[in-house]
């Protein structure tokens, strides 16, 4: 994108302490989850995080 002739780079990620702290708070939950529920926590994991993106 060109801006008053110079060129603006874009982030594709933002750095956002409060999602960091959420993903953080969510983890343990997952490795629970993957405790319990195993391969079939990963396959629908890549599924979800696949179509996410």
């Amino acid at each position: 994108m060109k801006l008053g002739g110079d060129l603006v780079k874009k982030n594709f990620f933002l750095k956002q302490p409060m999602m960091r702290r959420v993903l953080y708070s969510l983890a343990p939950i997952y490795l629970f989850a993957l405790y319990f529920y195993g391969v079939r926590l990963l396959l629908l994991s890549v599924v979800v995080f696949g179509g996410g993106y």
